[in-house]
């Protein structure tokens, strides 16, 4: 009696982990992630003053990569980039680590921009790159030999229109638009976390930037859905199209409906 009963416990104990995907987790592995070409991203290697942060390009012209993250790092010795597995799922890296075309640029110092001026010496960084799954993550762990400054840039996957981002370390965030896209709408929708940036402008190439300075720990999740800047528009003009032919159709059969009222009434007093 006492083997069944164990046989039992232990059948609801597996059952209890493969449900809340404790299975599907594995251990950190040692991977290649497929470099980019530094070309391909919006990296200002001049830039002054250096901060941690995160610059997320937003695209629809791109085939299969909706996003590319541009983190710039200070004295960092390690640095996760984690990505909801419902959003890597389409990415098309070989591997399918969730993103790939990985470009590092480091080695310099803050304060001295002729550290920068040689290109292939910033880019000839010392790191290694792992990679852990969970049951709703990915996660791509970037190891520096020693602390570093600089900046990481890599592309992955996403639906188009809707932004989901898990912040993981405590730094700037800005989110930049396609060209002639807008969030905010009340119907369309909008930044739903955090509720509202701290800093909202539009870049030179005008594109609207939504800017957070350090939302983490205290928020760990972005959400922003995003459309063309004329579907509020278009969307007020039907629904304004919509309810004028509504009023008119509205106000004719109310119409015939007394005419008709008025015929009866007369036909009944005919009658009597």
């Amino acid at each position: 009696m006492k083997k069944k009963e164990s046989f039992y416990l232990l059948v609801i104990v597996l059952l209890f982990v493969i449900c809340t995907g404790c299975i599907s987790d594995r251990t950190p592995e040692k991977v290649t992630i497929p470099d980019g070409q530094f070309s391909s991203y919006e990296i200002n290697l001049s830039a002054d003053n250096l901060t941690n942060s995160t610059t997320y390009y937003l695209y629809t012209d791109k085939k299969n990569k909706t996003t590319q993250a541009v983190t710039t790092i200070v004295n960092t010795s390690t640095l996760n980039i984690t990505i909801q597995k419902d959003i890597s799922a389409h990415a098309k890296s070989k591997e399918e680590y969730g993103i790939e075309d990985l470009v590092i640029i480091a080695n310099f110092s803050c304060d001295n921009k002729s550290d920068r001026s040689n290109f292939s010496s910033l880019s000839n960084t010392s790191y290694n790159t792992s990679y852990y799954e969970s049951s709703t993550t990915k996660m791509i762990s970037i190891e520096f030999a020693q602390p570093t400054t600089g900046f990481v840039a890599c592309s992955f996957s996403g639906e188009f229109g809707y932004f989901h981002q898990l912040l993981t370390r405590n730094e700037t965030i800005i989110v930049v638009l396609p060209p002639k896209h807008s969030t905010g709408n009340i119907i369309l929708g909008g930044i739903t976390k955090p509720k509202k940036p701290d800093e909202t402008y539009t870049d030179e190439n005008n594109r609207l930037c939504l800017l957070w300075n350090n939302p983490y720990p205290d928020k760990t999740i972005i959400d922003i859905r995003y459309y063309k800047s004329i579907l509020p528009a278009i969307l007020t003009i039907t629904v304004l199209v919509l309810g004028t032919c509504i009023l008119i159709i509205s106000l004719y059969y109310s119409n015939e409906i007394r005419k008709l009222r008025k015929k009866r009434e007369l036909i009944n007093s005919k009658i009597k």
